[in-house]
């Protein structure tokens, strides 16, 4: 029993790996389609936020589906759906590619407040940070995957034969995990809360408000939560339009765009395995936290600098260093979430955390897919994640002073 977190931690990982391998595919596809289809490059924008969509849809009213079939077949759910909706992509239409991503949204809502509830329960305490960084090191491993794999794949075969392997890679996903569900997954609670002296429609408010009422029950959670939805919002950004950028302002191929998403995947897998261990090792989540924020607007500075004389080398090393800031904070967000909030309410608190972060998940690709067709190009639009991390940074300085931990 010592070593009881293996099989949910593993288990956790993969689901969590190829749903983010799901949503990952559709900026690495998008160039492709964009090709065949002739659809304008800020359009992936709005394709990412209705696959944000999709997971806000389940963070704020899946809460009964989860207690109902249980995390574990949650997420396989989820990744079926996804399954799904990828098919949707070989149609010629912009409203069947919007559905195609919100279906894939979906089981990225689970992935959040099913990942954080498994692991409080098994994860020992002084592992926290470390475990919760490697379940959530399966987001950026996922992209990874689409880098380097998926790109090339469709510079050769052709996106059609790619997304076929991306919805085989879904079901053995699937199948691989199928039989841990009993071993994981608390007893199903049926139904909804019976209080007679409501009605349906006020217990059916009580559960969609419930995750962000529960950031009122631990000290600094909210504002903690707001963070990484400024966080978040940077990611979104830099995970939505780096292989289009890299394509259509500098001029690279896809496999090369893709190369370079994979690095910044790649780094931030290791990144928040080694930031989950270190805010384990120095005991201050919050400081790991305000580098990563600070970093992240350093990169976006950066690369809204860019331009197509810039080494292929150097591109390769600020896509590297964001992977390192810009992705890896995650993990440790998760974690100090989860030790502010009572145990009774940590998926809650999770849900309500991630409704923020999806919610400016959404917005941010709209804002940058905005000003890029205002200016007319990609360049101007990287001051939007660097405004967003930067205003992350002012709240955790702020936060720190209050000494909540």
């Amino acid at each position: 029993m010592a070593a009881g977190w293996i099989i949910p931690v593993s288990t956790i990982f993969l689901l969590q790996t190829t749903l983010s391998f799901q949503s990952r595919l559709i900026p690495i596809m998008f160039p492709a389609l964009a090709a065949t289809f002739g659809w304008q490059a800020g359009m992936v924008g709005y394709f990412s936020a209705a696959n944000i969509l999709g997971a806000l849809c389940i963070l704020i009213a899946g809460s009964g589906f989860i207690r109902h079939f249980g995390g574990v077949r949650a997420l396989q759910y989820g990744l079926l759906l996804g399954a799904m909706g990828m098919s949707l992509f070989y149609l010629p239409l912009i409203a069947t590619a919007l559905l195609a991503c919100m279906l894939t949204g979906f089981g990225q809502g689970f992935a959040s407040p099913v990942g954080s509830e498994v692991l409080q329960r098994f994860c020992p305490p002084n592992r926290r940070n470390l475990l919760f960084s490697v379940k959530q090191a399966g987001v950026p491993l996922g992209g990874v995957i689409a880098g380097l794999v998926i790109a090339p794949l469709i510079d050769h075969s052709g996106w059609r034969f790619a997304l076929l392997c991306s919805i085989a890679l879904s079901l053995l996903a699937n199948g691989l995990t199928w039989r841990w569900r009993n071993q994981i997954d608390t007893p199903p609670k049926r139904g909804l809360s019976k209080d007679s002296d409501d009605s349906l429609a006020q217990r059916i408010a009580r559960q969609v408000s419930a995750p962000l009422r529960s950031l009122r029950s631990g000290p600094g959670l909210s504002s903690l939560a707001v963070v990484g939805s400024m966080m978040s919002a940077t990611q979104a950004c830099w995970f939505t339009f780096t292989a289009i950028y890299f394509v259509t302002e500098l001029d690279y191929s896809l496999a090369v765009a893709g190369a370079v998403f994979a690095m910044m995947q790649a780094t931030g897998v290791v990144g928040r395995i080694f930031l989950g261990w270190a805010a384990d090792r120095s005991g201050k989540p919050l400081g790991i936290l305000l580098l990563c924020a600070v970093v992240g607007t350093a990169c976006s500075l950066l690369l809204y600098q860019s331009n197509a004389s810039w080494p292929l080398g150097t591109l390769l090393l600020l896509s590297g260093l964001a992977g390192l800031s810009v992705s890896s904070w995650n993990g440790v967000h998760l974690a100090e979430i989860a030790r502010r909030t009572p145990a009774s309410l940590v998926a809650e608190s999770a849900a309500g955390s991630a409704i923020l972060i999806n919610c400016t998940n959404a917005i941010a690709p709209i804002m940058f897919a905005t000003l890029a067709t205002v200016t007319g190009g990609l360049s101007s639009s990287w001051l939007i994640p660097a405004s967003f991390s930067l205003v992350a940074a002012v709240m955790l300085i702020w936060l720190m002073g209050r000494r909540t931990s």
